[in-house]
């Protein structure tokens, strides 16, 4: 007979009541063992109710609101970085609702001088750098970098990716960000390789189109931007983009010297949208540890920022049957530097670069990466 006042472990199929923890006396595991207290019986589901009920405190609850009230305090001052608020649905609404007391863009001196020293691998960037080399061993070399400040990441992958001579880098931005990184790269003799625009229209005809942190700041979707081309980018790297599991929506950003209106895609839509402009999907990631909190409404906070890889489907296709007849890998290179860094091994010059950019290991300059 069943004893409703017993766990479940001691009485059926013969399971080991050992491991429950609770369990007073254990004469074999048999059916004949007493029964303990039943307050001692362990309910996952109060478990669950508890921590829901912490959620729930910790956002409704007097601290909660406390939190709330000091981050509104800090966004209407400007003064802290990657802060968010509000929810709507268009970008000019969204930019409307800045207080007075920042710029509303990233077009201005103080902002495009937040990233001069940031030019290390992140942590989140090692997929994106992998494809990225992918398409350098595929000889891919007209790369445009969407809203790459000063070309971050032109210097975050240069220890990990040899370079072409005839590699041409564009990075497109705001008009005070690009004058800015033609100084930049003048000064670190490189404006050879690396160059600037403030018109998107320059991407145009490119290779690669990379993106980092930038697609969300945009007025325009990706797929209405891919539309306007006359020649399509081979492949799409995006990175750090916020992605919803459910929601498309707008918020505010602010950066700590501007606001920003910022873009958040619903997951399956965009990848959906950017496919019918011609493209498969190759890759996708989480930028794990990277969020995007919305002040009052954690409902659309996004726990981890998103990567992708896409290629035209042409391109998809050729890789494909390379591989099936032999002359070639089907994905990234067997023999290529990109799979070194996906494998950690050392590329073709026998240098653990790869390695350094999996793991975040110091760079060219031993600074950590990340």
């Amino acid at each position: 007979m069943v004893d409703p006042r017993r766990p479940a472990s001691a009485q059926v199929g013969g399971a080991s009541c050992c491991a429950v923890a609770w369990h007073r006396r254990c004469g074999g595991c048999t059916t004949g063992n007493s029964t303990p207290p039943s307050l001692w019986i362990f309910d996952m589901s109060i478990v669950k109710r508890l921590v829901k009920s912490q959620r729930w405190i910790s956002q409704h609850g007097p601290m909660g609101h406390a939190r709330t009230a000091y981050l509104k305090h800090q966004f209407v001052h400007a003064r802290a970085a990657h802060l968010f608020r509000g929810v709507f649905d268009s970008f000019e609404k969204a930019v409307a609702s800045a207080p007075d007391t920042a710029p509303t863009s990233y077009d201005n001196t103080a902002s495009a001088q937040l990233y001069l020293e940031r030019l290390q691998l992140d942590d989140y960037d090692h997929p994106a750098l992998f494809w990225m080399a992918d398409a350098v061993y595929r000889g891919l070399t007209r790369v445009a970098d969407i809203g790459g400040a000063v070309g971050i990441k032109y210097f975050a992958f240069q220890p990990f990716i040899d370079y072409p001579e005839n590699l041409r880098w564009l990075v497109i931005d705001m008009p005070a960000v690009a004058a800015e990184g033609r100084r930049f790269a003048t000064v670190r003799g490189v404006d050879g390789q690396l160059q600037f625009s403030d018109q998107l229209a320059d991407a145009d005809g490119c290779e690669v189109l990379y993106a980092s942190g930038a697609l969300q700041y945009l007025d325009r979707s990706l797929p209405d931007i891919l539309a306007g081309f006359e020649t399509k980018p081979r492949r799409i790297i995006i990175n750090t983009t916020p992605i919803h599991d459910r929601h498309a929506f707008f918020t505010l950003n602010s950066i700590g010297t501007a606001y920003c209106g910022y873009r958040v895609e619903a997951r399956e839509p965009f990848i959906e949208a950017v496919q019918a402009q011609g493209y498969v999907l190759r890759d996708q990631w989480r930028n794990l540890g990277k969020r995007m909190p919305i002040i009052g409404k954690p409902e659309y906070s996004v726990e981890h920022y998103s990567g992708f890889c896409f290629d035209l489907k042409a391109d998809a296709d050729r890789n494909l049957q390379a591989g099936a007849d032999g002359n070639g890998p089907p994905d990234a290179g067997r023999n290529s530097k990109a799979n070194a860094g996906r494998d950690g091994l050392p590329d073709a010059n026998g240098s653990p670069k790869a390695q350094a950019a999996r793991n975040g290991s110091p760079g060219a300059d031993g600074e950590s990466a990340g």
